[in-house]
C-alpha cells in the first residue's frame, strides 16, 4: 500500500471539518432566524388593505358615463348595467316588550312581549321607484405625464389624464335631482333624464376637469364609510339590535366626506317600505319612532382626486395595497424554509456528535463513514439557504418598490383627504420587526452560505487532483501495488519504465 503523506491527512481533516463549520454557523444563524420569526405577530392589516385596494379599483377602474332610469319591472338594456344601491343586511330573531327590543325569540313564560321575526338580507336597487342602469367608458386611456403627454389619434381629453375615444362620451361629473319644471342649460354639459315617481328628474352634468363618478350608493344616516365593508350604522342605537353583520360605525379613518357627494335623502322606513319587498319598519323593528331617527342618504362617489404630476400618476397602485400579501408570502415560504432547515440541522448535528465522540475515542480525524455523511449533509443545505436568500432578496426587491410608492404619494402629496394618507402611514408603521430581522438575517445566511459552498467545491476539486496524484504514486518497495498497477495499465510501459529498470535491479 501507499504510504499517505502529512498533507494528504490534513486535506481529509480539512475536508470534514470545513464542513461542520459550516454547518455549525449556518445553524446558528437559522436558530437566531427562528427565534425571531416565531417569536414575532403578524398585524392586524385587515383594515388598512382593504381600504387601500378600495381606492386602487376606484382610481384604476372606468368611470360611468351615462345613466338611464327605468321602472322596477323593466330591465337595462345591453351595455348597461343595473346598479345595487343598498345591501340591506337581514336581522335576527327578536323579542319586542313595548319600549325594550330583546334579541332571541320570547320565552312563553314572559307576558306582554311578541317575537320579532327573522328578515333575510336582500340587495335594494331602487330609489323613489326608480331603478338606475349606469354605461361605464370602454375604451380610454391614462396618460402618466400629463405636464408633457397629449391624448393620441382619435381620443378627446375628458381630464388632464384621461383620455376618451372621440364618438365616447365623456364620464359623469355630478349628478343631481332637480323639479321637472327647471329648465335644461344649454351648455353642452347637462343633460336630463325622467324619473318614474314625482315631479322630479335627474341631471346629468359632465365638466371637463372635475372627478369622475364610479358608483351610486344608498347609506344610512350618514355618508359611507372610508372602508368599503363597513356601514355608518351603529350599535348603540336601538334599531340596530336585530342587524346582521358589522354594524359598529366607520372605525377610525370615518366617512368619506371628500368624495361622496349627498344628491337626496328620505326616512329610511319610507325608503325600505317604497321597495315593494316587504321591508317596512312594523316588520323589521316594531318601533314607532323608526321612522324620525332613521335617514337614507343617496349619494354618489367620485374617483379619489390623485395629483395631476408623473410622480403621482406613475405610481404603482396595485402594489400599494399588497403589502399584507406579501408579507403573507414572506410568512408562509420562511415557515416552511425553517421546519426543513432545522430538521436537516437536527439530523446532522446528531452524526456530528457521533463522528466527534469516535474522533476522539481513536484519536484520529479522518473522512471515514460519517465525515461523508456531513459531506452529504451539507450540500443541500447550503444550496437550500442560497435558495431561500435568493427568494428573500426578491422579496425585499418588493419591500422597496412599496417604499418608494409611499413615500412618493407622502411626498408629493398625492392624495388630499388626510385620512387616506393616515391609512398609508398605519400600513407602513406596521410592517412588523420580526418580518425585517428575518429578511436581514436571510442575506447573511445567503453570503455565508454562498463562500462555504465555493470553499466546499475547492476542496472536492483540491482533492479530486491529490487522489489522481495518490493513485499515481508508487511505493517502490510494494511489490503487490506494483503488479495491481501494471495489470490495470499492460500498455503503459513509458510510465512504468523506471519502475521495471528499479524492479529488476532489486
Amino acid at each position: 500500500m501507499c504510504r499517505v503523506t502529512t498533507l494528504e491527512k490534513h486535506i481529509d481533516r480539512v475536508f470534514v471539518i470545513f464542513p461542520i463549520i459550516a454547518i455549525l454557523a449556518t445553524m446558528t444563524l437559522t436558530v437566531i432566524t427562528a427565534v425571531f420569526f416565531f417569536s414575532g405577530k403578524t398585524p392586524n392589516i385587515d383594515e388598512q388593505t382593504t381600504i387601500l385596494e378600495a381606492i386602487r379599483l376606484n382610481i384604476n377602474g372606468a368611470a360611468i358615463n351615462d345613466i338611464k332610469s327605468v321602472v322596477m319591472t323593466s330591465g337595462c338594456e345591453p351595455g348597461y348595467q343595473q346598479i345595487t344601491l343598498y345591501r340591506f343586511p337581514g336581522t335576527k330573531p327578536g323579542c319586542n316588550c313595548g319600549t325594550t327590543l330583546y334579541q332571541g325569540t320570547c320565552s312563553s313564560s314572559i307576558s306582554g312581549c311578541s317575537t320579532v321575526d327573522a328578515l333575510p338580507a336582500q340587495d335594494i336597487r331602487a330609489w323613489s321607484q326608480n331603478l338606475f342602469c349606469a354605461k361605464n367608458i370602454t375604451s380610454y386611456v391614462k396618460l402618466s405625464n400629463p405636464q408633457t403627454e397629449s391624448c393620441p389619434p382619435t381620443y378627446r381629453a375628458c381630464s388632464r389624464v384621461v383620455c376618451v375615444r372621440q364618438e365616447e362620451a365623456c364620464p359623469l361629473t355630478d349628478l343631481q335631482i332637480v323639479p321637472s319644471s327647471s329648465p335644461t342649460p344649454t351648455d353642452g354639459i347637462t343633460t336630463d333624464i325622467a324619473l318614474h315617481q314625482g315631479d322630479s328628474k335627474l341631471r346629468l352634468i359632465r365638466k371637463q376637469y372635475d372627478p369622475f363618478i364610479v358608483n351610486l350608493q344608498v347609506t344610512l344616516n350618514e355618508r359611507p364609510c372610508l372602508n368599503p365593508t363597513k356601514k355608518p350604522e351603529l350599535t348603540n342605537n336601538a334599531a340596530h339590535l336585530l342587524w346582521n353583520g358589522n354594524e359598529a360605525g366607520c372605525s377610525p379613518y370615518g366617512v368619506d366626506q371628500t368624495n361622496t357627494v349627498l344628491i337626496a335623502n328620505k326616512g329610511f322606513a319610507n325608503y325600505l317600505m317604497e321597495q315593494n319587498q316587504g321591508l317596512n319598519p312594523d316588520k323589521v323593528y316594531q318601533f314607532e319612532r323608526f321612522a324620525a331617527i332613521q335617514t337614507a342618504l343617496f349619494t354618489y362617489k367620485k374617483q379619489y382626486y390623485v395629483r395631476e404630476i408623473s410622480e403621482c400618476q406613475n405610481i404603482n397602485f396595485s402594489n400599494v395595497s399588497s403589502l399584507k400579501s406579501i408579507i403573507e408570502d414572506i410568512n408562509t415560504f420562511m415557515f416552511i424554509m425553517l421546519i426543513i432547515e432545522l430538521s436537516f440541522y437536527g439530523i446532522s448535528l446528531l452524526i456530528i456528535l457521533i463522528y466527534i465522540a469516535r474522533a476522539i475515542s481513536s484519536r484520529e480525524i479522518g473522512v471515514g463513514h460519517y465525515g461523508g455523511i456531513i459531506n452529504f449533509f451539507a450540500w443541500p443545505i447550503m444550496i437550500l439557504l442560497i435558495i431561500k436568500g435568493a427568494v428573500v432578496f426578491s422579496d425585499r426587491a418588493t419591500f422597496n418598490a412599496l417604499g418608494r410608492d409611499y413615500n412618493s404619494i407622502k411626498a408629493n402629496n398625492c392624495f388630499s383627504d388626510p385620512n387616506i394618507i393616515k391609512v398609508i402611514d398605519d400600513t407602513v408603521n406596521s410592517i412588523p420587526d420580526y418580518v425585517l430581522y428575518s429578511i436581514y438575517l436571510s442575506y447573511a445566511l445567503l453570503i455565508v452560505a454562498s463562500c462555504c459552498l465555493f470553499i466546499l467545491i475547492l476542496l472536492y476539486i483540491f482533492k479530486f487532483f491529490i487522489f489522481r496524484y495518490r493513485k499515481e504514486r508508487v511505493d517502490y518497495n510494494d511489490t503487490n501495488y506494483y503488479y495491481e498497477m501494471r495489470q490495470q495499465n499492460p500498455g503503459a510501459r513509458s510510465r512504468f519504465g523506471a519502475l521495471d529498470a528499479k524492479r529488476n535491479s532489486t
